[in-house]
């Protein structure tokens, strides 16, 4: 759903014929306020002096004047232009336009209606004396009716376009919050999906990790037995005269034992390979990881700061609301009065009397429907309350698994070089089996000349001996490194699972945002700020913003 545009609305001339009869508002009021006019006109200066002169009596207002950098100069040249206006009411389209705009520039410069409402009343306190001066009877009663028609009028259209502007400061914060919402629930599906694949990645590696210690279990005790078959050879040595057909059997099975020594180091140096590439993966994948958690992060800070805007905003809607009760109150007041007023005048006053009964029951009205916004912005403003509480638990989550998604990473780094090491051992390995399958070559062709190469083959086998020795190590060695491996697999597994469990509550927090942001949007639709869905076309107001 699109959000709708604030400006200064055009009143059509249906709408304009229903305010100017709901306020009762005639040919003849406008009449009879042109003939006040010859009175009021000649003094019309001195009646804008006056009205400032108590305006700047105040130094709230004084203020207001000071932030908006103008001056009272500039005030009473604005003010006397609409005076005029009021004096000879045309109400056309641009006499309810310029009213509208008062009341948009009251909005930017947040100029509360209560001012605006109290400036008709000085307006009343000055003009009303100078008509006594010359009107009297009924001519009076009606002239005084008339301004206060208008002053109705005029103030209506203000405080409305006032209205307006705050509820677009609502719907602005509201157009900031939905997409941060969609933001994070996107973000908390990245991340578990980065998650995922790095679980998976991790389940490789500690697979190639056992592989590689099985391997070289293999390897160590096929070099245990070639270093049992050397040290058969060595003492065979000795008696290689008589035993040279033994000694070429034993040579025959060294270079089986050989064979198969070099066959599964290849296959541990592809193994070591494969596991490398895995770990590589799993840290491309954690690194993903951390800079979606930092995306979340920077979203739910933006979130937090949004929502404190909108909690400011519906602290200022309270207020205005606790100003239209007031008002409504005090307007109820006067209408009584007046009623009181139009008993005392008798026949006189009979029609004074309806018209200040309907004044009192629209005070009653508005008087209801305000205690029925405030009921509405207290619970804007607990939910609010609740999303601010949210925000802070998952701004904390989020804190905390993207510091156990960098501890994923440290792991994964760790046996990214730890394979690295295996895979240099591996190679190893592979050249020393190659060496000692040579040497073997070399030993079996000698014992066919047992005779004249005794000597040398005593040389070989001791220095085969000592080869095997250090490949046994070697192959110790790797096999700690492979062990090493699996265990820390384990760890970055168990890290990996904190970090799912905690995007499973950062998707949580997201869905309580959206279910916030839903309540936000259904308070705008109820006062006409978004269209609504299925619900009735509200009535035509000044300012009220159209689907684009």
């Amino acid at each position: 759903m699109k959000l709708k545009e604030l400006d200064v609305g055009t009143i059509d001339n249906a709408d304009r014929d229903v305010r100017l009869k709901w306020v009762q508002i005639s040919s003849e009021d406008a009449a009879r306020i042109r003939r006040a006019a010859e009175i009021i006109r000649p003094q019309a200066r001195d009646i804008v002096k006056r009205f400032y002169d108590h305006s700047f009596q105040f130094p709230q207002f004084t203020q207001k004047v000071g932030f908006a950098d103008s001056s009272r100069e500039r005030l009473e040249g604005a003010q006397y232009q609409y005076l005029l206006t009021l004096l000879d009411p045309a109400f056309d389209q641009d006499y309810f336009a310029y009213r509208q705009k008062i009341g948009e520039v009251h909005a930017k410069l947040d100029v509360k209606p209560r001012w605006n409402l109290g400036n008709y009343a000085t307006y009343s306190d000055i003009i009303f004396p100078l008509l006594a001066e010359k009107l009297s009877g009924d001519e009076l009663t009606q002239t005084l009716l008339s301004f206060q028609k208008v002053f109705t009028l005029d103030g209506s259209l203000a405080v409305e376009s006032y209205v307006d502007g705050l509820m677009d400061r609502l719907v602005g914060v509201n157009d900031r919050l939905s997409p941060v919402a969609r933001g994070l629930a996107e973000g908390a599906d990245q991340v578990e999906t980065a998650s995922k694949e790095i679980a998976d990645a991790i389940a490789q590696v500690a697979r190639g990790a056992g592989e590689q210690t099985e391997s070289l279990l293999q390897v160590n005790h096929d070099l245990e037995t070639i270093l049992q078959t050397i040290v058969g050879v060595a003492e065979s040595a000795a008696r290689q005269a008589e035993e040279t057909e033994a000694a070429a059997l034993d040579s025959e099975s060294v270079q089986g034992g050989l064979n198969d020594m070099l066959e599964r180091s290849q296959l541990a140096a592809s193994q070591g390979s494969d596991a490398l590439a895995a770990a590589e993966q799993g840290m491309h994948s954690v690194s993903d990881t951390v800079k979606a958690m930092e995306t979340i992060n920077t979203a739910v800070v933006s979130t937090s700061a949004e929502i404190g805007e909108l909690s400011k905003s519906g602290q200022e809607i309270g207020t205005i609301t606790e100003t239209i009760a007031a008002i409504a109150d005090q307007t109820n007041l006067l209408a009584l009065n007046a009623a009181i007023e139009a008993a005392r005048a008798g026949d006189a006053g009979r029609g004074f009397a309806v018209v200040a009964d309907e004044v009192r029951s629209l005070a009653e009205r508005a008087s209801r429907a305000a205690k029925d916004i405030a009921r509405l912005i207290e619970t804007v403003q607990a939910g609010m309350k609740r999303s601010v509480d949210s925000m802070a638990s998952v701004e904390k989550d989020v804190e905390a698994g993207a510091e156990k998604a960098r501890e994923a990473g440290e792991s994964l780094q760790t046996i990214v070089s730890l394979s690295r090491d295996v895979n240099a051992a591996v190679s190893a390995i592979e050249e020393t089996a190659q060496e000692v399958q040579q040497t073997s070559g070399r030993l079996a062709t000698r014992v066919t000349e047992v005779g004249a190469l005794a000597q040398n083959t005593s040389v070989v086998t001791v220095d085969a001996r000592e080869r095997v020795g250090e490949l046994r190590e070697r192959v110790s060695t790797i096999s700690a490194i492979a062990e090493e491996s699996a265990a820390s697999s384990e760890q970055v597994s168990a890290s990996t699972q904190e970090v799912s469990a905690q995007i499973g509550e950062v998707a949580g927090q997201s869905a309580t945002l959206s279910e916030l942001a839903s309540e936000l949007q259904t308070f705008l639709e109820f006062v006409g700020a978004v269209p609504a869905t299925g619900a009735p076309t509200p009535i035509n107001r000044p300012g009220a913003r159209h689907a684009a």
